[in-house]
């Protein structure tokens, strides 16, 4: 796609399987038909993502995921997230 081009996105799916060597980075456009849009970031480590997957997995395997499953996509994309250019 061209810079600034826009397009509905409906769906996003992330596999996070080791190894995990990576970090993960996303970009986002959010905005309305005539109005201003906004850029952000999420990025986090590939430290910081395999610590998160072996929680989740020793939940799982626990029968405990559903203690973290509602904040699992904050904590990997780092929910403090940057706010790249306006």
């Amino acid at each position: 796609m061209p810079p600034d081009a826009f397009w509905v996105p409906t769906n996003l799916h992330i596999t996070i399987a080791p190894p995990i060597n990576k970090k993960l980075s996303l970009k986002a456009t959010v905005g309305c038909s005539n109005g201003r849009s906004y850029n952000f970031s999420f990025e986090n480590t590939p430290e910081k993502i395999q610590e998160l997957y072996d929680e989740c997995r020793q939940k799982f395997l626990n029968g405990e995921i559903e203690e973290i499953k509602h904040e699992f996509v904050d904590r990997l994309l780092n929910s403090d997230y940057q706010k790249a250019d306006s």
